[in-house]
């Protein structure tokens, strides 16, 4: 059998399925599923790291692997917590050393002994203003 996702995808959901099914029935399989659904999930990610031409194919089988383990030992909140608190932990590592803007910096005028090195429509109206009622 080609243990491709979408064959275990498809079996995961087609197991929901019947599960549901029964259980309008009166029949409850859900202790069974809390074990088919992680030994599908170890199985295929066991399968996957194996057969990985790429690094990120064995990344990505060790993780399912590892997530079908947790969810065995119904540890699976663990691995849920580790990966936000490192989404967490990349995001605010990365607007801290991120590319900062500078252009907010290079364009205010610096000021050299009180006056300003570059002046604006607004001095140069101020200045006038002055000047007209300084000489009155």
């Amino acid at each position: 059998m080609n243990w491709s996702a979408k064959t275990v995808f498809g079996m995961i959901l087609l197991l929901i399925g019947v599960s549901i099914v029964l259980q309008l029935i009166g029949i409850s399989i859900g202790y069974l599923l809390r074990m088919i659904i992680p030994i599908l999930l170890i199985i295929y990610g066991y399968k996957k790291w194996n057969l990985a031409e790429t690094k990120f194919q064995k990344f990505f089988g060790m993780i399912v692997l590892l997530f079908g383990v947790l969810l065995l030992l119904g540890a699976a909140h663990l691995f849920i917590g580790l990966i936000v608190a490192g989404l967490i932990m990349y995001f605010g590592y990365s607007i801290m050393k991120g590319k900062q803007d500078d252009s907010v910096v290079k364009n205010d005028p610096i000021e050299v002994k009180g006056q300003r090195e570059s002046k604006d429509l607004f001095d140069e109206e101020w200045d006038r203003f002055m000047n007209e009622y300084k000489t009155k």
